[in-house]
This record gives structure tokens, C-alpha cells and sequence, in this order.
């Protein structure tokens, strides 16, 4: 990385007794610990990742889905996280948004009509 994602703001803080740092907008953090202090607050250890984590982190969640294209990996992403009917308003939204020449609009056609059909048989079998 050439710049650095961080600057000390302290001096320029009006509270004079905290150290204070301001992070370049789409900072990404892991968190590393979390710990319940006694006051009821917490203590959240964080490690700033750098582009190396958040290519390798992209890497694993793009290998993790049947489709290369964000635009149907987030619906497929909303779904697996019992998100169902976000998942559904998502792609019809692409649908109703998406030029029906789009080279993705069958595939996210389909995805909607197979999640439909998924959702069906689990309202049968209740």
C-alpha cells in the first residue's frame, strides 16, 4: 500500500486527554478480540487488513459461489442467510431493472423462479 490508511487527529481533538486517529474511507478491520469490561462496555480489539486480506477474503466468497458476478452472488448471499424474501426483492428488482438483453438477466431470472420453487416445497412440507 502507498499511502497510509490512517492520521493521528489528536492535536486537533477537542477532547484533549483521547488519542483519536481518523481512517481512509473504506477502512477494513478484523476484529481480533472482544472483551466485556465491568462498566458494561465493551473492548473491541480490531487489526486493520490491508489489500492482501480483503483480495484473499474476496477470493474465498467469490470460489464460495456458483456464479462469478456480484450481482448475483449478493441475492445468492441474502438467501443462504435465510434472507428469503430480500433475496426475492433483490432479483426482481434486477429483473425490473436490468435491460432484458443484459447478458445476466436469464441467469437472475432463473435464480428467482428456482428460489421461488425451493420456497414452495418448504411452505408443503410445514
Amino acid at each position: 500500500m502507498t499511502t497510509k490508511p490512517f492520521a493521528d487527529i489528536s492535536k486537533f481533538s477537542s477532547f484533549v486527554e483521547e488519542d483519536e486517529v481518523l481512517f481512509s474511507p473504506g477502512s477494513t478491520f478484523q476484529i481480533k478480540d472482544v472483551e466485556l469490561l465491568s462498566d458494561g462496555m465493551s473492548l473491541i480489539k480490531l487489526k486493520l487488513c490491508y489489500e492482501e486480506f480483503i483480495e484473499q477474503l474476496l477470493k474465498s466468497l467469490t470460489n464460495h459461489f456458483d456464479h462469478k458476478s456480484p450481482l448475483i452472488n449478493f441475492g445468492q448471499l441474502l438467501y443462504q442467510a435465510n434472507q428469503y424474501d430480500n433475496a426475492q426483492h433483490y432479483y426482481e428488482f434486477l429483473m425490473n431493472t436490468l435491460p432484458s438483453d443484459h447478458e445476466y438477466y436469464s441467469l437472475i431470472n432463473e435464480k428467482l423462479i428456482n428460489m421461488k420453487n425451493e420456497r414452495s416445497k418448504i411452505y408443503i412440507l410445514l
